[in-house]
C-alpha cells in the first residue's frame, strides 16, 4: 500500500496555498508520498517545502483517503492542516504556479478529489474524516495518460539533461490495531495462548483494496466475536528502517465481553504500549516510531 501526505495551509485572509502541478497541469494542495523512515507530519513539512519554498507545522490530522486502483494498488492519504513557519513562496520542478487563493474562490481547474480534500478542510472542527473512494473510474483515462505518456515523458528528458529517473514511492505493509472499549469504556483485551500465551489488543494486517478501518472492525469483530465499530484513527506508527506502518483504532462494542479498567499484568509489550496511547484519550492523532 502506497502511503502518501497533503498540506493544508491557510492564511489569516482565509487563503489556502496551492501549486499548479506539472503533470496534470491542474491547481491542489502541496501533496506527494512519504519517504522510507519518515512519519507522516515529516513528510508534509518536506513536501511544502520542496514543492512550495515555504516551511510549515502540521498541526491536526484532517483527513484519511483511501483510493483503489486496478490490480490491486491501493494508496492511503494522510490530510493534515498546518501553521505557516517561515520560508518563501517558490516554484519547483513538481510546481509550475505556487500562489494563495481565496477558500471560496478556489480555481475551476481542479480535480474533484482535490476539492473535496480542501473543502473538507477548511472548515475541520471534528474528528478525523475517513473517505472510502473507492475506484475513481472517472479518473482512469487521466491516471493511464500520465503512467504512459506523461511520466515517461519526464524520464526521458532528465536522462537528456543527466539527471536521475523518477523512482515509484516504496509500498509499505500496513496492520491495524484496536483499541475496544466496552459499554463500561474499559479496553477488551484477547488471550492469544497459542502463540504468545499473552494479553493482546485485536492486531492483523490489512490487505490491499480495502481501506484499513474497514479491515480493522473486521480484525476487531473477528477476535472478540461480537460486533465492532471504529470511532476513530489513534496513532500512526512507521518503523524507522523497513517499510512497515500500524495504524492504531479506537473501537467501541455493545457485545457482552467486558473489559478491563487497566493494563492486564501479562499484556504483551507492544499491546500494553498501543493501550497507553488510547487511554490518554488524546483527540489529536499522533504519529510515533514503530
Amino acid at each position: 500500500m502506497n502511503l502518501g501526505v497533503t498540506g493544508i495551509l491557510i492564511n489569516g485572509f482565509n487563503q489556502i496555498l496551492l501549486i499548479k502541478r506539472n503533470d496534470t497541469h491542474t491547481w491542489a494542495a502541496p501533496a506527494g508520498a512519504m519517504e522510507l523512515g519518515e512519519l507522516p507530519p515529516d513528510a508534509v513539512i518536506r513536501e511544502v517545502k520542496e514543492e512550495t519554498g515555504l516551511k510549515v507545522m502540521p498541526v491536526r490530522l484532517v483527513s484519511m483517503n483511501y483510493t483503489r486502483f486496478p490490480r490491486g494498488n491501493s494508496y492511503l492519504q494522510f490530510t493534515y492542516r498546518c501553521l505557516e513557519a517561515g520560508g518563501e513562496i517558490a516554484t519547483s520542478e513538481e510546481s509550475l504556479e505556487v500562489g494563495f487563493v481565496k477558500t471560496s474562490e478556489l480555481p475551476r481547474n481542479m480535480l474533484s478529489l482535490n476539492t473535496d480534500q480542501i473543502q473538507q478542510a477548511v472548515g475541520h472542527t471534528g474528528p478525523v474524516i475517513l473517505n472510502d473512494r473507492g475506484i475513481p473510474w472517472n479518473l482512469m483515462p487521466r491516471w493511464l495518460w500520465l503512467k504512459f505518456v506523461v511520466y515517461p515523458r519526464f524520464d526521458r528528458q532528465r536522462r537528456a539533461k543527466g539527471e536521475p529517473v523518477y523512482v515509484p514511492s516504496p509500498g509499505f505493509s500496513v496492520s491495524a490495531a484496536v483499541a475496544v472499549r466496552d459499554s463500561h469504556n474499559n479496553l477488551i483485551w484477547i488471550n492469544e495462548s497459542g502463540s504468545t500465551g499473552k494479553s493482546q489488543l485485536p492486531t492483523g494486517p490489512c490487505p490491499e483494496g480495502r481501506a484499513p478501518w474497514l479491515t480493522a472492525a473486521d480484525i476487531a469483530t473477528g477476535a472478540l466475536g461480537q460486533a465492532v465499530t471504529i470511532k476513530r484513527p489513534v496513532a500512526i506508527y512507521i518503523s524507522k528502517e523497513g517499510a512497515e506502518a500500524l495504524i492504531l483504532w479506537e473501537g467501541e462494542t455493545t457485545g457482552s465481553q467486558k473489559g478491563s479498567a487497566d493494563i492486564p499484568a501479562d499484556a504483551d509489550d507492544q499491546s500494553a504500549r498501543f493501550a497507553k496511547m488510547a487511554l490518554q484519550n488524546n483527540s489529536l492523532v499522533q504519529s510515533e516510531w514503530l
